[in-house]
């Protein structure tokens, strides 16, 4: 799905992004070999190349982790301006219930649930269409850029996946509304 070699590292943020989300894969245990809780930042340039800003990862009680998302939504605006914040709802009522909780405790900024229906393989292509032609840079960062390049290249048969659910569900949500005039398709 993701080869390693048609990742594109640059040194910093570029200017200009059309739009930046952050997307929530959580977890709630904290367990040797539990799943993480995994924020993936992704913006769009006007050329519709994606821009890979920022994973957060980590194995967190879940207050600590609501208290993680909630603070990383304030340095998201804060570096970003208008960043939407999408929080994956699990199916079955206590992921309904978990999901507006997280929505609750982010007022006062933007922010979805997103109700999975589709297998990861599905979800993922999008992103990985994008980044096997060269579309997707991602940002250097000594402490995420190897988990993220191993997780994606060892998807989907690797230990875990929250890092391609994070970058694919922001991936996916910054191609939402996004509207595209005749001018651009012809220069496609």
């Amino acid at each position: 799905y993701f080869p390693r070699a048609k990742w594109e590292i640059i040194p910093a943020a570029p200017k200009g992004l059309t739009s930046v989300v952050r997307y929530w894969d959580r977890a709630a245990t904290t367990g040797k070999h539990s799943d993480y809780s995994c924020g993936g930042l992704v913006g769009r340039l006007p050329d519709n190349r994606t821009v890979v800003l920022d994973v957060t990862r980590g194995k967190w009680s879940v207050s600590d982790r609501n208290a993680v998302i909630r603070s990383t939504a304030i340095m998201d605006e804060s570096a970003y301006g208008d960043v939407l914040t999408v929080i994956e709802e699990e199916p079955g009522s206590s992921g309904i219930e978990s999901s507006e909780y997280a929505v609750k405790m982010l007022a006062g900024h933007r922010v979805k649930t997103d109700k999975v229906t589709k297998a990861k393989e599905v979800r993922a292509q999008p992103f990985a269409d994008q980044q096997q032609v060269g579309n997707v840079l991602v940002v250097k960062s000594p402490s995420w850029n190897s988990i993220m390049i191993d997780e994606l290249e060892a998807f989907p048969a690797g230990e875990h996946d929250d890092v391609v659910d994070s970058l694919a569900g922001g991936f996916n949500w910054l191609g939402k509304g996004q509207k595209m005039n005749l001018k651009d398709w012809l220069t496609i």
